[in-house]
């Protein structure tokens, strides 16, 4: 994704340790964009996202997958257990990661539907 963004507008490196995270929308490639459009997070989602009370950070997820922008919001040492593949590319950014307040975890998987899946910390 490319965008553009007042500095004072920035929300990067606020995650705080006791955060929740998730996955809104799924990683998808190729074909899958189009077949299985719907698995994918819309723009007017992504926006509403942006304006959430309780939400830290958004992270699109690209051709890495979600495990590395999991290692960039929590550290390379953190692990996640998941139904979605933690390591699949979703390049034309068709998820995103997110940290939350757990008080707006409702609120957050209410607006998101389906397209939210929660990530559960291996301890």
């Amino acid at each position: 994704m490319i965008g553009r963004a007042a500095h004072h507008d920035l929300k990067m490196g606020i995650t705080p340790s006791i955060a929740k995270v998730a996955v809104i929308g799924a990683p998808l490639v190729g074909e899958e964009v189009i077949s299985r459009s719907k698995e994918g997070i819309s723009l007017s989602l992504f926006r509403q996202l942006l304006k959430t009370d309780g939400i830290y950070e958004i992270l699109p997820v690209g051709s890495k997958g979600i495990g590395y922008e999991l290692g960039v919001l929590c550290g390379s040492s953190a692990r996640f257990k998941s139904t979605l593949p933690l390591d699949k590319s979703a390049g034309p950014s068709t998820c995103v990661l997110i940290s939350y307040d757990e008080k707006q975890h409702s609120a957050i998987r209410s607006l998101c539907g389906m397209l939210f899946h929660e990530l559960d910390p291996l301890f």
